[in-house]
């Protein structure tokens, strides 16, 4: 993963295992304001606050990054023009299309090519019919 451009970094706490550069994560207000992995099956998940830029575990200091405008390579391959949301796996990225019954809805920007993507992070709250 790499910025492209309009990336703002944070230091952060990580508040579970197995984090990832390129996951999306939630700030828990409930547990020290650590970030954790965010899913679109979870009520108490259903936001995301930033991406991970680093690697970390439960307790350790990370980096990610915020802010709406980041033009990011996530190292993966995209649809061009193509709306991307949080995932119900825990912390991923998938086309809008994928969503399902129940899923809570949170846009995480679109496909400017087939690996770049502008972050216009809006967690909707509401569930997918």
């Amino acid at each position: 993963m790499r910025a492209v451009s309009g990336a703002t970094f944070k230091e952060v706490k990580f508040g579970e295992s197995g984090i990832e550069p390129g996951m999306l994560l939630y700030k828990d207000g409930d547990d020290n304001d650590e970030y954790k992995k965010a899913d679109a099956n979870d009520s108490a998940k259903n936001k995301v606050d930033g991406v991970a830029w680093s690697y970390g575990g439960d307790g350790e200091q990370g980096v990610i990054v915020t802010g709406n405008g980041a033009v990011l390579n996530l190292g993966a391959t995209l649809t061009k023009d193509t709306t991307y949301v949080l995932s119900a796996t825990a912390g991923k990225i998938v086309p809008e299309s994928d969503l399902t019954t129940d899923d809570y809805i949170v846009r995480i920007g679109t496909a400017s090519s087939t690996s770049q993507i502008k972050f216009q992070i809006t967690n909707t709250g509401i569930q997918h019919s």
